[in-house]
Formats: structure tokens, C-alpha cells, sequence
């Protein structure tokens, strides 16, 4: 397995592991506070789990069952350069989305803004390492 979908999978764990903590924190606040601020989270813990948990996974179990046929010589480092766009994508959303709907000021947008084109880099840089593979599969 190349060890870019090991820590492909690794960081998809981690992820599932805040989603699984964000959720608990959405679920319980009628009862632990009335805080509304945790309100804000929701959205954050539906996005940690879909392309923190759901995204890599699928990712890293691509990129394993296609370790022995990769097609080009690139496909590794933009694998590499994938996982660290989505994953600072995904940790520049966690500190600025919850921030941005509760206090609406520009530089939160702007960062929120950052995250989702870090994200969607990764996923077009994902479609080029993946393409060439479906045909091989």
C-alpha cells in the first residue's frame, strides 16, 4: 500500500474522530448548556465528517487498490500535495467557520473562502491522480 493512503486513511480517522466529538457537543447542548454558540457547529460536524472522514477514506481505499497499477510518475507527490491541501483546507475550516457565523467580519470569510479553495484544489488534484487509474482498473 503506499503509504500516502496510509496516512490518507490515518487522517480520515482522526477526522471521524471530531466529527464524533462536534456531534455529541451539537446533540447535548439542550442539555449540558444553552449556549448557542455550539449551534454553529453543526454545519462544521456534517463537513469534518463528509470530507474529513467520508472523502479520505474513499481516497485512501482508491489509492490502495490501485498501488500496483499507478500510471505516471507524478501520481505520488500529487497524492501527497492532495492530502495537504484537504487536510489544511479542512483545519483552517474548523477554526474559521464556527467564528465566521457567529461573528459575520470580513477576515473570517476570507479564510472560510481560503478553506474551500484549498478543498476543491485537492479534489480536482485527486480526479488527475484517479482518472488515469479507472481505465487501468
Amino acid at each position: 500500500m503506499l503509504r500516502v493512503s496510509r496516512v490518507f486513511l490515518g487522517s480520515g480517522l482522526l477526522w471521524l474522530a471530531l466529527a464524533s466529538i462536534l456531534g455529541v457537543l451539537v446533540v447535548a447542548r439542550p442539555v449540558l448548556v444553552r449556549a448557542p454558540a455550539l449551534d454553529a457547529l453543526r454545519p462544521l460536524a456534517v463537513h469534518v465528517l463528509v470530507m474529513g472522514f467520508a472523502a479520505q477514506g474513499i481516497v485512501a481505499l482508491m489509492l490502495r487498490a490501485s498501488a500496483s497499477t499507478s500510471v505516471g510518475g507524478h501520481d505520488e507527490r500529487l497524492g501527497w500535495a492532495c492530502l495537504l491541501s484537504l487536510n489544511g483546507g479542512l483545519a483552517l475550516r474548523v477554526v474559521s467557520e464556527p467564528m465566521l457565523l457567529l461573528h459575520a467580519l470580513p477576515p473570517w470569510g476570507t479564510l472560510v473562502l481560503a478553506s474551500a479553495l484549498l478543498e476543491a484544489l485537492a479534489c480536482l488534484g485527486l480526479v488527475v491522480v484517479a482518472w488515469p487509474r479507472r481505465a487501468s482498473g
